[in-house]
Parts: structure tokens; sequence; C-alpha cells
């Protein structure tokens, strides 16, 4: 049995501290018939990452498959390309890594500093990266920029699926979005208001703006054309012929299965 001194109500004496340089470390190693996992603590100049050194935390599973530690690391750094971001402080952490495929789960916090365009801005993100130009194999961000506005962003290459969480039994998929952009909703769907916007089919560089409404029918009803043209009732039967045929053309740029009803 250790015995420990009581130091009453002073203040207690200093602990000894150990200092270490760059590149010291600490390393906790279990032994080869626990697993042989381990914990290392030190600062690190990584020649592979453009940060200074920096504090960290190494975590060893000990598994045979291991390519990469896991990792707890507080660095900063400054973003200057494409655009001046300025200064950051973050903190990072990362999996182990089983197969050397330049992909890793990662989650990371991150704050700029005032003195370019993100000061102020601080983020949280979770994801898997990659080597790839964009570095993102699918992620999210959660963003609170100095001016008080919020946004959450998430990246999937292939697409983004929402499920429900039941107390048992299996999950059920309530939406997906692909990435094409189309939504696929379980349940109904209910909104304020609603307009589409798309490329104009027949003159260059204009577009087609409309809006829609609930209705019985997935019709694209034209009727401000309608109104402007048929409200003269004493037109002859040529005229409504020509303004049908019109309106027919009209919609064969714009609908997969064309139709038409006038309404008098």
């Amino acid at each position: 049995m250790r015995f420990f001194p009581s130091y009453g109500y002073g203040t207690p004496p200093r602990r000894a501290q150990q200092r270490v340089g760059t590149g010291g470390y600490t390393e906790y190693k279990g032994s080869s018939a626990d697993g042989g996992g381990g914990v290392k603590i030190g600062v690190i100049d990584n020649a592979y990452d453009s940060y200074d050194a920096y504090g960290y935390i190494s975590f060893d599973t000990g598994h045979s498959s291991q390519v990469y530690n896991g990792f707890l690391a507080g660095t900063t750094d400054e973003v200057t390309s494409p655009s001046n971001l300025g200064q950051y402080g973050q903190v990072m952490m990362g999996t182990p890594i089983f197969h050397n495929d330049n992909i890793r789960a990662y989650t990371w916090g991150r704050e700029y500093d005032n003195s370019q365009s993100h000061g102020g801005r601080s983020f949280w993100a979770s994801g898997v990266l990659s080597n790839t130009t964009n570095g993102r194999e699918v992620g999210t961000y959660w963003s609170r920029y100095a001016t008080g506005t919020t946004y959450i962003n998430s990246y999937a290459d292939t697409g983004h699926t929402w499920y429900d969480a039941p107390a048992t039994g299996s999950y059920t998929e309530l939406m997906s979005l692909n990435s094409s952009g189309n939504l696929t909703v379980l349940g109904s769907l209910s909104k304020g208001s609603g307009s589409f916007d798309i490329p104009h089919p027949v003159t260059e560089g204009k577009r087609l703006r409309h809006s829609f409404i609930e209705g019985p029918y997935a019709d694209l009803m034209l009727l401000s054309i309608l109104f402007a043209i048929v409200i003269p009732v004493q037109r002859p039967v040529s005229f409504l012929h020509r303004v049908a045929e019109l309106l027919l053309l009209w919609e064969l740029y714009l609908c997969e299965n064309p139709g038409l009803r006038l309404i008098c």
C-alpha cells in the first residue's frame, strides 16, 4: 500500500514536469499477450503535412492489418488559395487505417482568426476524406460565420438517405436524394409555393420560369396564354384552331406526353 502525505490547507508543491522537444513522445504500450495496442503522446513536425509542429495523441490498435495509427491532434495553419481565408486553429481526429487506399474517416473542428474573409467562422465536420482534388468522399459541415449566419452542408457522390429510428425492428427509408437531384419521399410532401426554372428549349440564352399549383392532374396549364387570346369569344373557329396548334407546339417542348384541353 502506498502512502500519500497530506498537504493540509496550503498550496501543494509543483509537480515535476518532463519536457521533450519536437519529435519527442511518451508511449504506453500493451503487451503482445494483450493485443499490443498502445497510446503515444508527443509533439510532431510531420514532413507530409503543412502544419507547424503540433501536439498529438496516437492510438495503436495492435492489429496486424493496421497500416497507420489513429490520432487526435491540435494544429494551426493558414488558407491562402484559392481564396485568402486567413489563419485558423483546429482539432482533428482520424481513425486507424487498415487499407492503404488514402481514404480515412475524420472529424474535426476549426475556427478562423479575424485577419481575413473567414474571420470568426467556426465549423465542425465529420466525413471520409481522400487525396482527391476536392478531398471529400462524403461529409457534413456545421458552420457559423461571424455575421451570425449558420449552414449545414452535406457532400456525397452517390446520394443522401434518411431513415426512421424505431425502437425495434427494421429501419424504413423515409426520403432519398440521388446525385442527379431527384428527391423521393415516402409520405406526402407539403409546400408553401413552387416553381421551376429551366433553360429555354428554343431561344438560346433565355430561361423559362413557371410557378406550379396543387391539382388533381399532373398537367402543365398555360392559362395565361389562353386567357390572353381566347377571351374574345367572337373570334372564328379557325382562330381557335390556330391557338390550339401554337399551344400544342409549345407543349411539345415542355412535356413528354403533350395534350390540349381548351376551356372557353
